[in-house]
């Protein structure tokens, strides 16, 4: 039971699911107390901003009337202010009624005007309030917002009164507004989860099922998952060819073990017969018709032994001489074999840097790599070409640098070049691959790779 509880935790879908819950129940709940928190104090602000504002229209009515008087200098003129006084009343009146305000005018300690059921105490009450600043009073079990003015010129008193009931309806559109906003939250919640099953977790399910039984997943769909199917199907294959190398390599190791041991074993015998060979050359006068024949055998015993030293060093049984080096007398050696040895329709040219500077390395290991590149040249001209051979100094910086792995610094150069077929970008890339061949078994020449490999 806790081991397939721990494999339901650990799924993608677990742990994709439960946070986006979390998420969703948190934001929604905070929204929520939101809502009941700020929204009724925000509209109560509001509220009394808005019966402040008409407070000050009123005396703003009062002020414009006065002022009207005064430009028609009768201010004096009781009768006429009298007059003027009524018709303010009037629009005050009008004024309270369009919106749906109550409360009176009281002019020195007499009500002028007075709309709603209000006792005198409580409007004494909403006088001892700061001017023009909405509060908020209750009166026979009702909630009113109220406001008041004191037009000092005609010693008016102006209280104004809001039932609070008049915005309750404003309150059920905000909250409702909200309540909306929480289940477009939760659909689109839903939603998500219901597009993350289906464009997540299936595709990768549908990667992950064939892997787990060793097989290589085919995914079709989404581009960025055959992509990652794709990439997942390359490095399965990739995987068994490394195994069909490593299989390869270690037949090679068990071969290059054997030749080490079958090298050891005929250069002693070289030895004896390199010895012989010296022993006699110096019995025999170099005029002897046995000189000859002396000097062949000598030759051709080092030649087995020089055969030999390259066997141990790729069995790693033997050791390379490293020595200083110039690569012009390299190419110029190599060159001479095959000027001798390649056909006549094949010419060699050969451009050397009289400033090469000089390396360290094996000299006949060397050779005999520039040879084979000089050999597989030679089999792409079969109709004949030019073979051109240039050394020049370069220096290798982190700009140019052709391979990752590759020392940043000075270099001594050989480059071969041929008029031959060529490769195709597909061979290209893997010419560098071990056991490689475009050749045809029967012939290719076997140790090639191999030995290069042991360089």
């Amino acid at each position: 039971m806790k081991e397939h509880l721990r494999r339901i935790i650990n799924t993608l879908a677990f742990r994709i699911l439960i946070p986006v819950f979390a998420i969703v129940f948190l934001l929604g709940f905070s929204v929520y107390i939101f809502v009941l928190r700020s929204v009724s104090g925000f509209a109560d602000e509001h509220i009394k901003e808005n019966i402040a504002d008409m407070s000050g229209d009123i005396y703003r009515i009062c002020d414009k009337s006065l002022n009207d008087l005064l430009m028609e200098s009768a201010s004096g003129d009781k009768k006429l202010v009298r007059l003027k006084k009524g018709f303010t009343i009037d629009e005050i009146e009008s004024y309270m009624t369009a919106n749906d305000l109550k409360g009176g005018i009281i002019e020195n300690g007499k009500e002028r005007l007075r709309i709603g059921d209000f006792t005198q105490e409580f409007l004494q009450k909403i006088e001892d309030t700061e001017e023009h600043t909405a509060s908020t009073f209750k009166y026979a079990g009702e909630k009113y917002y109220a406001a008041h003015s004191h037009f000092e010129p005609w010693g008016w008193h102006i209280i104004l009164l809001k039932d609070a009931g008049d915005y309750s309806g404003l309150l059920r559109r905000v909250n409702s507004s909200y309540a909306v906003t929480a289940v477009i939250l939760l659909t689109s919640a839903f939603l998500f989860l219901y597009l993350l099953n289906i464009y997540i977790r299936k595709p990768v399910s549908a990667i992950i099922a064939p892997i787990r039984k060793g097989e290589k997943p085919e995914y079709k769909g989404i581009y960025e998952f055959e992509f990652l199917s794709g990439s997942i199907r390359d490095v399965m294959e990739r995987d068994e060819q490394l195994k069909e190398q490593l299989f390869q390599a270690q037949k090679l190791e068990a071969i290059g073990t054997l030749a080490g041991g079958v090298a050891h074993d005929f250069n002693n015998m070289l030895q004896g017969i390199l010895g012989y060979a010296a022993y006699l050359k110096m019995k025999v006068p170099a005029d002897d018709p046995m000189y000859e024949p002396l000097s062949v055998i000598e030759h051709s015993a080092e030649r087995a032994a020089d055969l030999t030293k390259k066997l141990l060093g790729f069995a790693r049984k033997g050791k390379y001489i490293i020595e200083p080096l110039n690569l012009n007398d390299i190419a110029e050696n190599v060159t001479a074999i095959t000027a001798r040895t390649f056909d006549r329709k094949i010419k060699t040219e050969m451009t050397l840097a009289p400033d090469l500077w000089t390396i360290e390395g094996d000299r006949s290991q060397l050779e005999h790599v520039i040879l084979n590149l000089c050999l597989n040249s030679r089999d792409a001209m079969p109709e004949g070409g030019i073979l051109s051979i240039e050394t020049f100094n370069t220096e290798i910086t982190k700009e140019t640098k052709p391979r990752r792995y590759m020392k940043e610094g000075k270099y001594a150069a050989i480059k071969v070049l041929d008029t031959g077929t060529g490769m195709d970008e597909e061979t290209q890339k893997r010419i560098f691959e071990p056991f490689f061949t475009t050749r045809k078994w029967a012939k290719a020449r076997a140790w090639d790779c191999q030995w290069h490999m042991g360089l």
